[in-house]
């Protein structure tokens, strides 16, 4: 065998279970790299349950012109400006559609605290169809809006009680 009186071949030959554990090595930190990233787009791309609850749904209740945003003459839309009117069952009963509904929604919307003299405006309650009394709410946001009443604009609080009903 002429291949191993070369010196070249015996280097290789020397070298040989060296590059097979640098293979082995490389491969499995390509392998633990690959899985390190795919664990952080995951958790990087997961949407927290509340989050889907308190930016997507409830906010539409005073954001929208077609639930209780108040809505000028020009018809523009003002956001977090309630307008008291609007806010009746039949309102909510348009804008929250009796569709394969996974939530129920209780609104609150309230006056701010006044030391002397009566409020500024009633404090009033609506809820969805599919509220169901006596049960506990899953989330409760609080948000403070301003309520459009008599054509006067005031500072109020919203609190939208949240129920999974499924």
């Amino acid at each position: 065998m002429r291949i191993f009186n070369s010196k070249k071949s015996t280097e290789v030959v020397s070298n040989w279970p060296f590059w097979m554990i640098f293979v082995v090595a490389i491969g499995f930190m390509v392998i633990i790299i690959i899985r390190i990233g795919n664990i952080s787009v995951a958790e990087a791309s997961r949407i927290p349950h509340s989050l889907e609850d308190e930016v997507l749904l409830a906010s539409r209740f005073y954001n929208l012109g077609e639930c209780f945003a108040y809505v000028d003459e020009s018809g523009r839309v003002h956001s977090k400006t309630i307008d008291q009117k609007k806010f009746t069952k039949e309102t909510l009963d348009s804008c929250y559609a009796p569709s394969n509904a996974i939530y129920a929604f209780q609104l609150v919307l309230e006056p701010p605290f006044v030391e002397i003299g009566p409020p500024v405006f009633p404090a009033s309650q609506i809820q969805t169809y599919n509220w169901i009394p006596g049960k506990f709410e899953n989330t409760r946001i609080e948000d403070n809006v301003m309520v459009v009443f008599n054509d006067n604009n005031y500072n109020g609080k919203l609190t939208i009680k949240i129920q999974n009903v499924q």
